[in-house]
């Protein structure tokens, strides 16, 4: 496909989940704000995620968190529904 009908299948009518919950403990520190070169890992999600997406949601653990994370403006955040149920649960409190 070429030509305008193929860029309109980048930016579909889809929302990106971006997981911002964890703990980090395998990591040892907060992977959310760990450097990957020069930006942190979740500005560069968001920013990886945007062109295919038409709204990219980010779940955090409860509003103090999502308060910390470096977001751009194009993010949206909602808190865990069920916070400390892993993955799945902020896979569910995004959709």
């Amino acid at each position: 496909m070429t030509g305008p009908a193929k860029s309109n299948l980048h930016r579909s009518k889809a929302s990106g989940i971006v997981l911002a919950g964890g703990q980090s403990r395998r990591l040892g520190g907060d992977k959310a704000l760990e450097q990957l070169g020069v930006e942190a890992l979740i500005p560069r999600l968001i920013h990886l995620v945007s062109p295919l997406t038409s709204e990219t949601i980010v779940v955090a653990a409860n509003q103090a968190r999502g308060e910390t994370l470096p977001l751009t403006q194009m993010a949206i955040v909602v808190v865990d529904i069920y916070p400390g149920s892993g993955f799945l649960g902020g896979i569910f409190s995004g959709l």
